[in-house]
Formats: structure tokens, C-alpha cells, sequence
């Protein structure tokens, strides 16, 4: 256990670090070299990108822990640049749930993308706030996270860490899987996705107190960056 206890703060240094030198990293290449590694330079990357979107849904969930299993209603708003996303979300459970709850979660994201040679690097970090007003309950900290995707024929694999650095330190998860695309036509879009994770026994105690103990079917992707990153 004292093992695995210092293998996740050797890996959360680990992280961190990337996560500091990967930008300066990456101008040091454009600096040295007008097309690195073959790469063509991107124009959409220079960019202002921004939006805004307001979802409904039946419910929430976050890594197999059910935040709300009544109506929510989510908004968000992004802008991206330079390959940087800027994206802040909140989501408000609209009744009460069977457990008497009604869960507000508030997300900011800061995340960083940038592609060498196939492979795709993504260092994230996310503050996030849990409110429930009936239940007098708040949980707050902020996640560091790493993904790494690469395409295999018409496939992506991709792998992704995360590692709370605030409030709960020691807690992870990690998850590994593989999703494929299609454009239909012009604004029709196919897509499968399929995954596994796990978490560290910090994680699943930390959120346990915060969200209670439902758990649903897993859903280890990030929903709200999953939909306003790309």
C-alpha cells in the first residue's frame, strides 16, 4: 500500500511538471525550426474560437456516481485560443432527488492541446464547486489531469489520469479506451465510444462523502469538457 501510496505522488510530481513545460516546450520546437517534425503550422489555432450552450437533461452522473437522478439543466460558456480552452460550465439539478438532495455544481477548465508527430497531448486543470442547499453540503478542490490519444486506423485509443491536487490529495483515476467518428453528412455525426477506469481508494472516500454513495453506470469522461473542448 506504501508503494502504491508513492507511486501516485511521484506520478502527481510527474504531472505537474508536464503540465508547467509542455507550452514552453513546445515554442522552444517552433523556435528552433519553422516546420518541426514535418508539422504544418495551424491557422484555426490562432483563432478566437467561443460559444455557448445550455443543455437539459434526465439526469447526471461523474465516474459511476450519480450526482442527480432528476431533470438538470446545464449551461456553459467557452473561448479557445493557441490551442488553450477556456470553458465555464454549471449544472442545477431542477426537483429534488430521491434522496433529498438538489446538487449545483459549478466547473472552471483551463486545458492545453497540443500534437506531436500522431500523438495528441492534453494536460487539463479543473476547480470545481458542489453546493446542495437542502443538505447544508459543499465539497470544493481542483483536478490536474493528463490525456494522451493516438490514431489506429479508424480508431483513436487514448488514456487518460487524473489526480486531485486541493482538497482530496491522493485521490485518482485513470481510464483507457478506444472511440470511433464518422461524419454522416454536413451536421450529422457518428460516434462509439468504449472505456474502462480506475480509481484509488482516496478517490472513491472523498467522493462517497461529497456525492453520498449512489453509483450508476460508469461515465469516467469529463461531460463538460468532453462537449465544449473540440
Amino acid at each position: 500500500m506504501n508503494r502504491f501510496v508513492a507511486a501516485l505522488k511521484l506520478a502527481e510530481t510527474a504531472f505537474v511538471l508536464l503540465l508547467t513545460f509542455l507550452p514552453a516546450c513546445s515554442v522552444v520546437l517552433a523556435q528552433d525550426s519553422s516546420n518541426p517534425l514535418g508539422e504544418k503550422p495551424s491557422e484555426e489555432n490562432s483563432k478566437i474560437v467561443y460559444g455557448a450552450e445550455s443543455d437539459f437533461t434526465s439526469g447526471s452522473a461523474w465516474r459511476s456516481f450519480a450526482i442527480s437522478d432528476r431533470p438538470v439543466v446545464s449551461n456553459a460558456g467557452w473561448i479557445s485560443k493557441y490551442g488553450f480552452s477556456f470553458i465555464a460550465a454549471n449544472t442545477l439539478a431542477l426537483s429534488d432527488t430521491t434522496e433529498g438532495t438538489r446538487p449545483r455544481a459549478t466547473d472552471l477548465i483551463l486545458t492545453y492541446e497540443h500534437d506531436w508527430r500522431k500523438l495528441k497531448i492534453e494536460p487539463t486543470l479543473d476547480s470545481y464547486w458542489y453546493h446542495d442547499p437542502l443538505n447544508v453540503g459543499t465539497s470544493k478542490s481542483m483536478e490536474g489531469s493528463i490525456k494522451l490519444s493516438y490514431p489506429a486506423g479508424p480508431i483513436r485509443l487514448f488514456t487518460s489520469h487524473s489526480f486531485d491536487v486541493l482538497s482530496h490529495k491522493g485521490a485518482y483515476f485513470g481510464e483507457a479506451g478506444m472511440k470511433y467518428e464518422r461524419h454522416l453528412r454536413e451536421k450529422n455525426e457518428l460516434g462509439i465510444s468504449i472505456d474502462t477506469g480506475c480509481a484509488s481508494s482516496t478517490f472513491n472516500q472523498a467522493y462517497d462523502r461529497a456525492f453520498g454513495s449512489s453509483r450508476t453506470d460508469p461515465d469516467s469522461s469529463n461531460p463538460t469538457q468532453r462537449r465544449y473542448k473540440e
